[in-house]
């Protein structure tokens, strides 16, 4: 049987930076006293001790600041440039991202694993430095675009 989620109003400090996670969350512009960042999501899990867990799993270094139980529907007044899009606690599956750029016509370039679009994005803005063009072709690559092919298996 399926565990019922509910949603929580979390916030951590960390020294760990940006970190790709499976959830959405926010940054405060402002430290802690030791100069530890304060984020800010919000998730749905079964449990407070799951969203803890959940927040751990990318956030290995962090310091719990505070969590509150809402409803479902809720979303967060205080932070209206906050709007969550993913909310579970999941694991990320490692992804291959087959890359197109236009060059003279669109182009295969190459394949990239990630974990997320944005992290296949960026590592397809690399490949251009590691494709060798014809003669003919040695526009700078533009317009790069990403598209999920597969999820790899884990054996």
């Amino acid at each position: 049987m399926e565990e019922k989620l509910k949603r929580y109003w979390v916030s951590w400090y960390t020294p760990d930076g940006e970190v790709e996670t499976s959830f959405e969350y926010g940054r405060r512009e402002n430290y802690n006293a030791d100069g530890m960042e304060i984020l800010y999501a919000l998730i749905d899990a079964p449990s407070k001790e799951e969203v803890w867990k959940g927040i751990a799993k990318f956030f290995p270094n962090f310091t719990e600041r505070f969590i509150q139980e809402r409803h479902l529907s809720w979303q967060p007044s205080s932070h209206p440039e906050f709007k969550p899009k993913h909310t579970t606690i999941r694991d990320l599956k490692v992804k291959k991202y087959d890359v197109y750029a236009e060059i003279t016509a669109t182009a295969y370039v190459g394949t990239v694993e990630a974990k997320t679009e944005r992290q296949a994005h960026k590592k397809a803005m690399q490949l251009d430095k590691q494709v060798t063009l014809c003669e003919e072709c040695k526009k700078e690559i533009s317009n790069i675009e990403v598209k999920d092919s597969y999820t790899i298996k884990s054996r």
